[in-house]
């Protein structure tokens, strides 16, 4: 009898742990990057077709972040990763149709802030009309050229707004599927009527790293398929079956 009690908080142990381990992947701590503290969360998703167009359940599993543009209509952005890219969307409700209205990516793939861009910090950018391009920094300042490693698309009028989608490669921002790593975000629209910049997180400014917020994933699968927290029944469930046997000899 003292035996089968051994095994059964054995595997009772063995259950719990499984669990917890499941539901610690739900949320992350990490350092706050801007002065407000925001974070968004690089979740596992389906990986999206990146036309330009934000289908119907195709961002349904990304994590989202909410900001005013023009006219106190709002503009969206989906954040996920497949295991090997992180994906961005822009759901940007302007129906003014200026081409040279932008959708932006700013990361600091150090994560090291600075009251100034530094050589580490990258931008991601796609007008209106289609025109695509990438910055980085010299001598403190951004500098543009062709993308280099990552694609991006736009849908010019959805008849509310327009749509923008990005494809960025691990190696594009130094991570390591698997790996713990946190960048600095900010996420920048703009308008050229009535030639305004929207962006978050709420204090953002794209010349100053330390305003950004903070781009992690989940632990404890960093940057990787994360393990869906309904398994945490099914562990539960086995652990029910496997001890069921111990449970019935110690009656019999």
């Amino acid at each position: 009898m003292r035996k089968s009690f051994i095994v059964l908080g054995q595997v009772l142990v063995i259950a719990v742990l499984i669990a917890g381990l499941l539901l610690i992947s739900i949320t992350t701590p990490v350092r706050a990057h801007s002065t407000g503290g925001e974070t968004v969360v690089a979740v596992y998703g389906t990986t999206p077709t990146v036309n330009g167009i934000i289908s119907a359940g195709e961002w349904d599993d990304a994590s989202t972040v909410t900001f005013t543009v023009t006219d106190g209509a709002t503009c969206t952005v989906y954040v996920k990763q497949d295991g090997s890219h992180l994906y961005v969307a822009f759901d940007i409700l302007d129906a003014t149709g200026d081409n040279l209205d932008l959708s932006e990516v700013y990361l600091d793939v150090e994560h090291d802030g600075g009251e100034n861009p530094r050589t580490d910090d990258l931008l991601f950018k796609v007008r209106r009309d289609g025109v695509i391009k990438e910055g980085y920094v010299v001598s403190g300042g951004w500098v543009l050229r062709d993308p280099d490693g990552w694609t991006a698309a736009r849908l010019w009028h959805t008849g509310t707004g327009w749509q923008t989608e990005y494809s960025i490669p691990y190696s594009k921002i130094g991570v390591t599927a698997g790996e713990e790593k946190t960048l600095g975000v900010m996420f920048k629209t703009y308008d050229q009527t009535p030639g305004s910049s929207f962006g978050w997180p709420h204090d953002w400014s794209y010349m100053e790293p330390d305003t950004w917020a903070d781009l992690t994933s989940p632990s404890p699968w960093f940057w990787i398929p994360e393990i869906p927290s309904s398994l945490v029944a099914i562990a539960l469930i086995l652990a029910a079956v496997i001890a069921y046997p111990h449970m019935r000899k110690l009656h019999t």
